[in-house]
């Protein structure tokens, strides 16, 4: 997913990646930290309803990518770093916002809130 009214939003590209299933949703947020570095924020919460939500928004504790080594810990303990708030209009996704300040080592804020559209077609099942 992506906004299509700013695409790149000044930065070389930013998005979301998407999973909703009747039992959970998970949201990926690819953003910029206050360098200009590409980062990435998880969102996720158990059961779908399709109404609109806030849910909080972390980032890895140890560092700010799941693949770091260098701090030698592996980088699962999450913080809240502040919220993403998605809407649907009946089955499909129409607006994600996400406002968060990152927490050290990372630095910078993100404040986005616009319409998004799908970047490929949805997954299917047999």
């Amino acid at each position: 997913w992506f906004p299509p009214s700013k695409p790149g939003a000044g930065q070389p590209g930013f998005g979301y990646s998407v999973q909703v299933e009747p039992e959970f949703e998970f949201y990926a947020a690819y953003l910029y930290d206050g360098q200009g570095n590409p980062r990435w924020l998880l969102a996720n919460r158990g059961g779908f309803d399709g109404a609109a939500e806030v849910i909080a928004i972390e980032q890895f504790s140890n560092g700010p990518c799941p693949a770091c080594v260098d701090s030698g810990q592996q980088p699962t303990p999450r913080t809240r770093v502040g919220s993403l708030r998605r809407v649907f209009s009946g089955t499909s996704l129409t607006e994600i916002e996400v406002a968060a300040t990152l927490s050290q080592p990372l630095v910078g804020q993100w404040l986005e809130s616009l319409p998004v559209a799908r970047l490929s077609d949805p997954k299917t099942c047999p």
